[in-house]
């Protein structure tokens, strides 16, 4: 069983059965609370609650036990065994530098490409089910890019939340009307400066500004210890054209790194 002291904010949920469980959204005494969207129906009100040892009751007592949802009697039968962060692939290579992305139409399908056309290794989060608005089926984006992993909901924001977190650095790449022509984006830098990231954001004629700051960034690197760098931007419904201005943006950006 889990050990409630090692569980963190995030992290995923899995049961005896191996089952993903939810997401914690934190631990209240030896209970782990869920995210709200992962609670489930019969909780869209509220917060669900796993015991993360086995629930005790004395005798006589009424109300829910130990393992119980305080709002709908919900006994949690799922014991909960662990809480990790789902990880990344591995990555290996020889380069200093690693592409983080999730595949979106834009900037981010583009941050892939140009990796792939470089040999410059990549990994990344997509939504369940490989979604992006060009690969509305599942295996979607995973049959074009295999690096990339799945996250454990459809939400765009949540494949948005992990790949910041993943990343050692991020470049958000902009066009005309900003960060603010992309609700997606926005979340990204928010999400950099909640992380305490290293962030940059720049219009798409601002290369040689993004060579100096990754040049920066970069100084220290190794094959071994690679930069992960998230890169992301507006998607192509957004801002139309931005994924021909970003490819040929980091095409020179990356070239020979």
């Amino acid at each position: 069983m889990a050990d409630a002291s090692t569980i963190e904010q995030h992290m995923e949920v899995i049961g005896a059965d191996g089952v993903h469980i939810g997401t914690v959204d934190r631990v209240e005494g030896s209970r782990i609370k869920l995210t709200k969207k992962d609670s489930g129906q019969s909780h869209a009100n509220h917060h669900h609650f796993y015991r993360t040892e086995p629930a005790r009751r004395c005798r006589g007592a009424e109300g829910p036990s130990l393992g119980q949802c305080r709002h709908c009697g919900d006994d949690g039968r799922t014991q909960v065994t662990r809480a990790s962060h789902p990880q990344m692939q591995p990555i290996a290579g020889s380069s200093r530098l690693v592409i983080v992305s999730g595949g979106q139409t834009g900037v981010d399908r583009a941050a892939l490409d140009v990796a792939n056309e470089l040999a410059i290794p990549y990994a990344g989060f997509c939504p369940r089910g490989g979604w992006a608005e060009d690969f509305p089926q599942a295996p979607g984006l995973l049959a074009r890019y295999p690096q990339l992993r799945e996250t454990l909901l459809v939400d765009p924001a949540q494949r948005t939340e992990w790949n910041v977190r993943e990343s050692d650095a991020v470049l958000i790449l902009v066009d005309r009307g900003g960060v603010a022509a992309s609700q997606g984006t926005a979340l990204a830098q928010t999400f950099a400066a909640r992380d305490r990231k290293p962030l940059v954001v720049l219009e798409l004629h601002q290369v040689e500004i993004a060579t100096r700051w990754l040049d920066e960034v970069l100084a220290a690197r190794t094959p071994e210890a690679p930069l992960k760098l998230g890169i992301g931007g507006p998607r192509e419904s957004e801002v139309n054209g931005i994924y021909v201005k970003a490819f040929a943006f980091l095409h020179e950006l990356l070239r020979g790194r």
